[in-house]
This record gives C-alpha cells, sequence and structure tokens, in this order.
C-alpha cells in the first residue's frame, strides 16, 4: 500500500445520511452536512479515533453553541447508525446546559 502525504478515505454512504447538495459554476455535488459529521464521530471511532473523548466533548459544544442543528435531522441519522442510544447520553452528561429545551 502506497502512503501518501494526503490520504483519502471512501466509504459507503447511509441512506438518508444527512448531506447537502450545492451547485457551484453549474456542476452539483453533495456535502456532509454538521448533524452528519457529529454522528459519525460516534459510529466511526477507529477511523475518528484523534477525535474521541474529551475532544469529541469539546467538538459538540462548539458545534451547539455555534451553529443552529437540526436534531430532528441528527437523531433521526444516528438512530439509522445505530447510534442514538450513545449520542442522547453523551449530550445529557456533557453539554445538557446547553441543550434543556430539546431535552424537557
Amino acid at each position: 500500500m502506497a502512503e501518501s502525504n494526503y490520504p483519502a478515505v471512501i466509504k459507503k454512504l447511509f441512506t438518508r445520511s444527512a448531506i447537502g447538495r450545492r451547485t457551484k459554476k453549474r456542476v452539483k455535488f453533495y456535502t456532509p452536512l454538521l448533524e452528519k459529521i457529529l454522528v459519525d464521530l460516534f459510529a466511526e471511532g477507529k477511523l475518528f479515533y484523534y477525535l474521541q473523548g474529551s475532544e469529541k466533548m469539546h467538538i459538540y459544544q462548539n458545534a451547539t453553541r455555534t451553529y443552529a442543528l437540526n436534531f430532528t435531522k441528527l437523531f433521526s441519522y444516528s438512530k439509522r447508525r445505530e447510534r442514538d442510544q450513545d449520542i442522547k447520553p453523551f449530550m445529557k452528561n456533557h453539554i445538557y446546559h446547553l441543550l434543556k429545551d430539546i431535552f424537557d
């Protein structure tokens, strides 16, 4: 296997993944939404090993403080990835103070 300075990992896309469609100069392409990235941090722990533990907590805190997340989309995608039983308790334990309205 050849090593690269800029490796790329290509994985199969899950059905109804949280992706956005964009067009630039008449070229249509898809980009992952933040909700998908947040769920994939849990679902792909081995791939994102360097973003686990306290780093994952900081990512979730910054994402919820900075961006308007669609929690319906996030929880729906997490259920399809079979990670909803991991994500909801994680959010309640680590960022509940930012999401009281969602869980109450």
